[in-house]
């Protein structure tokens, strides 16, 4: 019985600091951030359209001398890359460790923002339309492996 009140006293006493420590740090780390982060485009386009009507009705995407980064003042992470995909054509996109895959993708959705160059879907530049337009059309399959027992019938 003294055991059981042992150990829920010491969780109490777990439970009491935790909740006096957080707001002491957590007040010290918002004064270290003291100019304000970078934040995502607006989701819908200044002025643009909502998109134009069955886009992308093809799904050409055109990659003309993209280079992105992560940050201002940080290299490369594409460089000048151009590619030409015609519409209705399956791609995979395979590379080594850190050869810019996530990166194409993050470009593609605009997560990453390109630093030059552009890239056009259906003769349309994604810069000029609206995340939302643009994330709500695209569709990506993860590359998750997956491994089955039996065939795929």
């Amino acid at each position: 019985m003294y055991v059981l009140l042992l150990l829920y006293v010491s969780c109490m006493c777990i439970v009491c600091e935790l909740c006096t420590h957080t707001p002491l740090v957590y007040r010290p780390k918002t004064h270290k951030y003291p100019h304000p982060l970078t934040q995502e485009p607006p989701t819908t386009a200044d002025g643009a359209p909502p998109g134009p009507p069955h886009w992308p009705s093809t799904g050409t995407l055109t990659y003309d001398l993209v280079s992105a980064s992560y940050r201002p003042g940080l290299p490369l992470v594409l460089n000048q890359l151009s590619f030409h995909i015609p519409g209705g054509t399956t791609c995979g996109v395979v590379g080594r460790t850190g050869s810019g895959k996530s990166s194409l993708l993050l470009t593609l959705f605009r997560l990453l923002n390109v630093a030059e160059g552009r890239i056009v879907i259906d003769g349309v530049d994604i810069t000029s339309m609206g995340l939302d337009v643009l994330r709500r059309q695209l569709a990506v399959i993860p590359q998750d492996p997956v491994l089955f027992s039996g065939s795929l019938r």
